[in-house]
């Protein structure tokens, strides 16, 4: 008989053997999951502008604009009268739109600049933000920047495109100025110095908001009253501007510019004006996307590519794509994509190089021939907060299923000459023709977000027109 001592030795000794082969295979496990994804493509999206967001000889006209249109509200009694000397409490000037499905929406690019000094430069050693970066511009005219840009992140022009960043009212107040109808989708400062659309809105205390770079077709009116958190429209990219975002600029009673962000390098006002002002750095997931080819950045909308897609089936190659605000050097950021049990299929960590207002980083997969259908899941986790986001793998047609159909209706003039899909950018009006020319029955439109049919819009006799609605493409 063994002795017992012995036989426990003995299987001790195994459990440390079968251990350390559990420990190298798991090690193996990890690295062979790792090797089939690829290596991470992105980094920074580069926003650039130096040129001024009104020019001189406009900001001046505009200052006079505004005061003639309140003598003569007051003239007329129309004007609201101050009734507070109280420093107004500013909220969020932007919001998400009920039909974005990105976890965030915005990074802000530029703050007020407060060196007087100008070299024309973006981010350089001539700007001064509130905190003491350099997170602004200026330019060789002399111009400082002398508002807040909330910039759309990530896929601007979808967004503008589809309506997904809103602008509300930051205060209660009353409208004394509206600038509309102007080219809302401008790339750049050379050839489309034009007028912004904006909207001016005066408080209770006399400061007065500028809500500047709108899209046309701002629906308020000149006296009217609006409380905090109103919709007044949505982010473009009118007048002097490379890219949809907000121009957020105030003054006080006095007509004072102020920076409402309050810190050290603040020399306008000691004092913050928002009821909660967000840290100087939100670095934060702003969506988690899969793709069927890689994300396209571009100016103008034409040029920009969203690719979105959340069906897939075995053999395809996915693109799991993270965009983020305020992403901090050496920050890491890890990511899996797990089977509809909750097992992980993929994981792998990224490690940030440096610091980026704007990022996006993705990563392709050849998925496998023969495991789970089903829902599976990319998580990201960064920060200590955790993101998700859905897509369909199967072998079979993806159950989801037009979210818009129309019926056939009149004729549309051209034709997709026996095209299945339509790419366009969620708009479709009566320059757009959708009919077919073949021999089949239904034409199927991938809206992205989401679809907007004006009411020109019409389906070709005898043809089913369908939208596909949040990527899913057939």
């Amino acid at each position: 008989m063994m002795n017992l001592s012995n036989f426990f030795s003995k299987l001790k000794h195994m459990q440390i053997k079968y251990s350390c082969l559990l420990i190298l295979l798991s090690s193996f496990m990890d690295s062979f999951v790792t090797a089939q994804v690829s290596p991470a493509t992105g980094g920074a999206f580069e926003f650039s502008q130096s040129a001024a967001c009104l020019s001189e000889n406009d900001r001046t006209a505009l200052k006079h604009k505004l005061t003639a249109q309140v003598r003569k509200m007051e003239k007329d009694g129309k004007l609201y009268k101050s009734v507070s000397s109280s420093m107004v409490s500013l909220e969020s000037p932007i919001r998400k739109a009920a039909t974005q499905s990105n976890q965030h929406f915005y990074t802000i690019r530029n703050y007020v600049d407060h060196d007087p000094s100008a070299t024309g430069s973006q981010f350089g050693s001539s700007n001064l933000d509130y905190n003491c970066g350099v997170r602004t511009y200026d330019n060789t005219a002399g111009y400082n920047h002398r508002g807040t840009d909330y910039c759309s992140w990530p896929f601007p022009w979808h967004a503008y495109e589809n309506d997904l960043m809103e602008v509300v009212a930051a205060a209660a107040g009353q409208i004394i100025g509206i600038d509309d109808n102007n080219k809302d989708d401008n790339c750049d400062c050379i050839n489309n110095f034009d007028s912004w659309n904006a909207i001016y809105i005066r408080h209770a205390d006399g400061s007065v908001a500028w809500y500047g770079h709108l899209k046309k077709g701002i629906e308020k009116v000149v006296g009217q009253m609006v409380q905090q958190g109103e919709y007044l429209g949505v982010v473009g990219s009118s007048g002097c501007s490379t890219d949809p975002h907000l121009h957020f600029e105030v003054y006080d009673a006095a007509g004072n510019l102020i920076d409402p962000y309050q810190g050290s390098c603040n020399s306008m006002n000691n004092q913050t004006w928002w009821a909660a002002q967000e840290d100087y750095y939100v670095p934060r997931i702003n969506a988690l996307r899969t793709h069927f080819q890689p994300p396209v950045f571009g100016c103008p909308a034409v040029n920009e590519a969203t690719h979105f897609s959340d069906c897939f089936h075995p053999g395809d190659r996915i693109y799991v794509a993270v965009y983020l605000r305020d992403q901090l050097d050496g920050s890491t950021t890890d990511l899996s994509v797990r089977r509809p049990d909750g097992t992980v299929q993929y994981a792998w960590t990224h490690t940030s190089p440096q610091y980026y207002s704007f990022s996006y980083w993705y990563w392709y997969i050849d998925l496998p021939l023969n495991v789970a259908s089903g829902e599976w899941t990319v998580e990201v986790v960064y920060q200590g907060v955790t993101s998700d986001h859905s897509f369909e793998y199967t072998s079979q047609a993806c159950s989801c299923q037009p979210e818009y159909a129309q019926n056939s209706g009149s004729r549309l003039s051209g034709g997709l000459s026996f095209a299945r899909d339509y790419q366009a950018a969620g708009v479709i009006n009566s320059k757009q023709s959708i009919s077919t020319t073949s021999t089949a029955v239904e034409v199927i439109y991938d809206a992205g977000e989401s679809i907007t049919l004006l009411p020109e819009f019409e389906v070709s006799s005898g043809v089913v027109f369908s939208a596909l609605i949040g990527g899913c493409v057939l």
